[in-house]
């Protein structure tokens, strides 16, 4: 079955000649990392392609963030995860996501440097001024916990996934006989009566009874509960307000330059050529040459895969030698000027190997440049140490038994007050609220970088319910609402056998059980109902599945009323051209799907997959 799947998409030369331009919203990876330990640097593993730890929590992160979402915001167990399903299905898409990334290497589906530069030079959060800069994309990457080369490593694979994905809609061919099938299917119509049982066709209700009223309180007792709420005062202890506080004087800066001038020299850099070639085999052919260092240009023109550095005979212009991560560094710091490194360089462009032409040695900054972020850094170590200062005589003051109050004003700092919070509520820090006594301050609360708090309880509402005489005429109407539904299909199973067994009409069956709705005719109903002739998608899939001339044989629901429906006629209907153009992308896009789905089951087939499941349940229970 795969290699069938490989004929229909794998060499298509027309795909692999498509530019896939695609819009990549920088997203940090790393962040939310630190702090965790892995025994093994993957989650998920097929062949040499993996997702990593990293890329795992981000998946579970954003999934958590949605369903806390559609429940207010409330905080999600790891059990009730679970219970959802969604570690099954996150493990689930990203072992596609694998293998899909597996297939990629053993198709040889490469990516140019100059697409992936093209990404980056793009992506808003790499500029300065609407253009690229290189620092910004170094400090954004530095902020995120990424080199270089392993963002560039994520570039590729959703460009890997997006050629993929138009090799699939490639491949996909939609027939006439198909087609047509599909326009006959969307040309049907049906005519119908309906006849409507409604709640005023009752001839009334029965009063409940204290017993039952109380039944219904019993089964909805949770729908009275009133949550547990809090009161509470926060003091914030924030190193931004204190910065504003320290002063930091000339002569302090000055010495500090003198003291720590280790700090303030330039990174050295290096002006390289390089060699890209597709592997180790070439890589280490090209390294062999006699020649290679006098001739490089030459050998440039002749191996060198990168068509952008290629033009300039293999020139990168000046780079620091972190740039490309630490094996490249070691490389370029072990290299004498003019000098070929010893060993080629494994990136997932293929391998490189460089000359280095020349080099910019380190230098000691001016004063003059580095006065301000000498300033700044003061100003920020007196604030942290500050910062210290505070929140050690508030433990100190805790410790005493000193309360907020007393302890906000020793500090100079404003408390604010909450009151009646629930444990759902928007604050970072409500749960450290609902996990301290009452009257006691809490241990510090990391809120945000460079800010900490302490709560004080005030008030404690404990969960409580409303008694029934409060919710008694919420109660009645749940009865009457129960017992009107009950009722009325006992009405409309009546009526229904009425015509099913006696042959009654629907003229008839009005008369007889003085339905006070008029009988309801409805023409040309296609198959997924019609909003404005009333007639929902469940009604017209029910007449659809009924025979002309025939009433459905079960009652069918709208929001209020119950529903007894004879099917008449039965017919085609043009439809435009333009409305056939949309079925066929319709089955278009059915069948991409459904290739992928068996496109990945064969390629799960072939290849072993490795899951980590001690290191997701680890990053699981960590969340």
């Amino acid at each position: 079955m795969l290699n069938k799947l490989r004929n229909d998409i794998a060499h298509n030369k027309l795909v692999r000649l498509v530019l896939v331009i695609i819009t990549l919203a920088f997203v940090f990876w790393g962040m939310g990392l630190s702090g965790l330990s892995f025994n093994k640097n993957y989650a998920i593993k097929v062949g040499e392609a993996e997702v990593t730890p990293t890329e795992f929590h981000r998946a579970y992160q954003l999934a958590k963030q949605q369903i806390s979402q559609q429940f207010q915001g409330q905080e999600l167990s790891p059990e009730l995860m679970k219970l959802f399903g969604v570690e099954k299905q996150i493990t689930q898409e990203l072992t596609s996501q694998a293998l899909l990334e597996a297939y990629a290497k053993d198709e040889n589906i490469q990516i140019s440097n100059k697409t992936v530069f093209e990404l980056i030079k793009n992506e808003k959060a790499f500029q300065k001024d609407g253009k690229f800069d290189k620092e910004t994309y170094k400090a954004v990457l530095a902020q995120a916990q990424l080199t270089a080369l392993e963002y560039e490593a994520t570039l590729v694979k959703n460009i890997q996934a997006n050629i993929i994905a138009i090799m699939f809609n490639q491949a996909i061919v939609v027939s006439d006989d198909e087609l047509e099938m599909q326009v006959k299917h969307a040309q049907e119509r049906r005519d119908a009566d309906i006849l409507t049982i409604k709640a005023t066709d009752l001839a009334g209700l029965p009063k409940p009874t204290d017993e039952e009223l109380e039944a219904i309180y019993n089964k909805q007792i949770d729908n009275f509960k009133i949550a547990e709420k809090r009161s509470f005062k926060l003091l914030v202890v924030s190193k931004d307000a204190l910065a504003k506080e320290q002063t930091v004087t000339a002569e302090e800066i000055k010495q500090y330059f003198e003291e720590h001038s280790e700090e303030f020299f330039t990174k050295p850099e290096f002006k390289v050529q390089q060699i890209l070639v597709k592997d180790k085999e070439t890589a280490d052919k090209v390294l062999a040459l006699a020649d290679l260092s006098e001739n490089f240009n030459k050998y440039v023109t002749e191996y060198s895969t990168d068509k952008v550095s290629k033009v300039k005979n293999g020139d990168m212009g000046w780079l620091t030698g972190d740039i490309f991560g630490a094996e490249f560094e070691n490389a370029i710091n072990s290299a004498k000027k003019g000098d070929v490194a010893h060993s080629a360089i494994k990136s997932v462009f293929g391998y490189h190997i460089f000359k280095l032409n020349e080099i910019k040695e380190s230098k000691l900054k001016s004063f003059d440049e580095v006065k301000d972020k000498i300033k700044a850094d003061l100003i920020a170590n007196k604030a942290e140490e500050a910062l210290d200062e505070k929140i050690n005589t508030t433990l100190d003051m805790v410790s005493a038994g000193e309360k907020l109050d007393n302890i906000a004003k020793e500090l100079g700092f404003k408390l604010q007050n909450f009151t009646d919070a629930k444990a759902n509520g928007p604050q970072d820090y409500i749960k450290d609220v609902f996990e301290t006594a009452l009257d006691e301050v809490s241990q510090p609360i990391e809120l945000d970088f460079g800010s900490t708090g302490f709560v004080q309880v005030t008030d404690i509402k404990d969960e409580s319910v409303k008694p029934l005489e409060k919710v008694k005429g919420l109660l009645t109407t749940t009865f009457e609402q129960e017992k009107t539904a009950e009722l009325l299909q006992a009405k409309a199973d009546e009526v229904l056998a009425a015509i099913q067994e006696n042959k009654l009409s629907f003229k008839d069956a009005v008369k007889q059980f003085k339905l006070s709705a008029p009988i309801k005719s409805v023409v040309s109903i296609a198959r997924i109902g019609d909003q404005k002739k009333e007639v929902s998608a469940d009604v017209a899939k029910n007449m659809f599945e009924t025979a002309t001339n025939t009433v459905v044989n079960k009652t069918l629901h709208t929001e209020n009323d119950i529903l007894i429906v004879k099917v008449l006629g039965s017919y085609q209907e043009e439809i435009s051209d333009a409305n056939k153009e949309k079925l066929r992308q319709a089955l278009v896009m059915q069948k991409t799907n459904d290739l992928y789905y068996s496109f990945v089951d064969a390629l799960r087939k072939e290849h072993k997959v490795k899951v980590n499941q001690a290191l997701i349940d680890q990053i699981i229970k960590q969340n």
